[in-house]
């Protein structure tokens, strides 16, 4: 499940991998699926994610944490080439996992939850 985390001590566990740790030691030679880099611009992501590439976290200012939407493709009859998504919405206040169901309806969730955010 995911979860927000805030931060406010950068000296805080579970930081070492964006504050404390080089380039060479995120890389894992023998066994290079289980090594980590760090992408910081939406072009990279976007290169990593449509690679195959799975997100271990994520971290960012609080004051850029609108809404994430993340697709869960792990689950039979979710992603691509279906009709139907698991998707999970974060946001600044909560964490949504919503169930498989059409696209058209986690489209219409979304514009529910981004009303939501804009009118109260």
């Amino acid at each position: 499940m995911a979860e927000i985390i805030e931060i406010t001590d950068l000296a805080a566990p579970g930081l070492e991998v964006y504050a404390r740790l080089t380039e060479n030691q995120l890389v894992n030679r023998e066994h290079p699926e289980q090594g980590l880099f760090i992408a910081e611009s939406p072009r990279v992501i976007a290169r990593a994610l449509d690679a195959g590439c799975e997100p271990v976290s994520l971290l960012l200012e609080k004051k850029h944490l609108d809404m994430i939407v993340a697709d869960n493709l792990k689950v039979a009859g979710a992603g691509f080439g279906v009709d139907t998504n698991v998707v999970t919405i974060l946001t600044d206040r909560e964490v949504l996992e919503l169930p498989l169901m059409g696209k058209d309806q986690v489209a219409a969730r979304l514009l529910d939850e981004i009303r939501k955010r804009r009118c109260g």
